[in-house]
């Protein structure tokens, strides 16, 4: 007779998780920390954009006519995973735009690891023209009176103090506003 512990095959389970998570005590993790500080010259049409994944984005308007851009990313991972990672963010100008993207390359199809820190704030005009392309982060905008296009699929979105027109095109994200003028509003 073969009988089954269910309370056994859920240990069992969860520790097969936690293994394949890399939350054992026996697997050493490694630190890997990118982090940036730098302003940058906001082309004449006003216009920045920035695309992202998972991370905690903030754009501040603020009394100043360049952009400043700060980014902090911190992660840790078994040493065998990190020898082929890497993660910038990628500042040019194109199209009259300011264009902001992340670049990582992880080197592995199960890259296996435990995000500390994903940071990207970015100072700019309070009247510069801002798009933005966020996916499962937090995006918090404060203090423009520039148009804002901002397009999330899943996460928190945080409007204050805005008072140029912004378009929020998003699937599952949260939205909060506080004093903003005017905000549309598109599920996908």
């Amino acid at each position: 007779m073969n009988r089954h512990h269910p309370r056994g095959s859920l240990l069992l389970l969860g520790a097969g998780v936690c293994l394949l998570a890399g939350c054992a005590s026996n697997v050493a993790q490694t630190p890997f920390e990118y982090a940036m500080a730098e302003t940058f010259v906001l082309p004449a049409s006003g216009s920045i954009r920035l695309t992202s994944e998972d991370a905690r984005v903030s754009i501040i308007g603020a009394d100043r006519e360049d952009v400043r851009i700060e980014a902090r990313y911190v992660l840790s991972a078994a040493p065998e995973q990190l020898k082929d990672f890497a993660y910038r963010l990628h500042v040019a100008e194109a199209d009259g735009q300011l264009v902001v993207t992340e670049e990582r390359h992880t080197g592995r199809q199960n890259f296996i690891y435990r995000q500390h820190v994903h940071d990207i704030t970015i100072e700019v005009p309070r009247n510069a023209r801002v798009t933005i392309r966020e996916e499962d982060g937090t995006c918090m905008i404060r203090g423009l009176s520039g148009p804002v296009h901002l397009t999330m699929d899943d996460g928190t979105i945080r409007l204050e103090n805005c008072s140029g027109n912004i378009s929020v095109a998003m699937d599952n994200a949260r939205l909060s506003q506080r004093d903003c003028a005017t905000v549309q509003l598109v599920r996908r």
